[in-house]
């Protein structure tokens, strides 16, 4: 009986680092100052943010406005409005140093830097995940916005283009 005690004193020890999320892991040492749950809400379309940012000034209703109007701009080149999946959305807004820390995210893929990134690969079941840069110009912080919100958009809506073809179309 003690051995069937220990073993399960060690399996919900170790379970729930072998079931953490790779976000979850990368962002482990994040300080995030301010946090949102957002509804978006189109004519069309509707879905759920989780927002977690390190810059304890953002505003839920700019974030939200922000988001809105880059989901409003991208659905107009959208023929069928209808979503064929749903994910709730995480998104991270964080240094450049800290998305560009390759030993951190581990998980991204590319080996130059970037501004933003979309990932529902390395997400948990029923969500995907954007990470923006807070501390860039307004104009590549919107258009970084925009052109990952596409990504998930192409993934929610099973747009039938490439997502980055889809989402390099959605830029001004």
């Amino acid at each position: 009986m003690t051995k069937y005690i220990l073993l399960l004193g060690i399996i919900l020890t170790v379970l729930p680092v072998a079931i953490a999320s790779t976000h979850t892991d990368a962002l482990d040492r994040v300080e995030f100052k301010s946090y949102h749950r957002l509804k978006i809400k189109t004519e069309t379309l509707e879905y759920r943010v989780n927002y977690s940012s390190t810059n304890p000034d953002i505003a839920k209703e700019e974030i939200e406005n922000q988001i809105l109007i880059s989901t409003n701009k991208i659905l107009k080149g959208v023929k069928n409005k209808k979503s064929c999946k749903y994910l709730i959305l995480n998104m991270y807004d964080i240094p450049y140093s800290y998305l560009n820390n390759r030993s951190k995210m581990t998980f991204i893929e590319s080996d130059y830097l970037i501004d933003g990134l979309y990932d529902s690969k390395h997400s948990d079941p029923g969500y995907a995940a954007i990470f923006i840069t807070n501390d860039v110009d307004m104009k590549t912080r919107d258009d970084t916005l925009n052109h990952e919100i596409a990504h998930y958009i192409n993934e929610i809506m099973c747009v039938d283009i490439d997502t980055e073809d889809f989402a390099i179309s959605s830029h001004d």
